[in-house]
C-alpha cells in the first residue's frame, strides 16, 4: 500500500508514496537539517572551547580530544558527520554583513533534481 486517500493521513495509514506531503523523503530532509543544526552548534562550542577558532574539519567534533580526553562535542562518531543518505556534511566559515565569522553546515538532497541544498542556519542564501 502506498499513497493515502483524502481523509486517511494517520500514523497508521499513511505509507510513503507520493501521495503524502513529504512522506520519509520530506522527513529525511528535516531529518539532515536538524543535523546540519546540531553539527553547527557543536561547530560554536568548539569556537569558544578554542579561544575563536573554527574547527578546520568536522571530524574534530566527534573525536575525544587528545590533549585533554574531554568527550566530543558531538555524539555518535562519523555518523554524526554523515547525512542521511551516506555523504559527509560539508561546512564554511564565511562573513556576514556585520563582518562577523559564521558557520554554515550543509548537504545535499539526492530527491528531486539533486541540488537541493539543505542548509543551516537558514539565512545562508543571504551570506556573502
Amino acid at each position: 500500500m502506498t499513497g493515502c486517500s483524502p481523509g486517511t493521513r494517520t500514523r497508521t495509514r499513511c505509507w510513503p508514496g507520493p501521495a503524502c506531503s513529504g512522506g520519509w523523503r520530506g522527513a529525511l530532509e528535516e531529518g539532515a537539517l536538524l543535523q546540519a543544526l546540531n553539527i553547527q552548534k557543536a561547530g560554536l562550542a568548539y569556537y569558544t572551547k578554542t579561544g575563536g577558532v573554527y574547527p578546520r574539519a568536522l571530524k574534530v567534533l566527534v573525536v575525544k580530544d587528545p590533549n585533554t580526553g574531554t568527550p566530543p562535542l558531538l555524539l555518535g562518531g562519523e555518523k554524526a558527520i554523515t547525512d542521511p543518505w551516506g555523504a559527509p556534511y560539508q561546512f564554511e566559515i564565511v562573513f556576514d554583513d556585520g563582518g562577523v565569522e559564521r558557520m554554515y553546515v550543509w548537504t545535499v538532497s539526492p530527491y528531486g533534481d539533486g541540488r537541493k541544498k539543505i542548509v543551516w542556519p537558514r539565512d545562508a542564501g543571504k551570506k556573502k
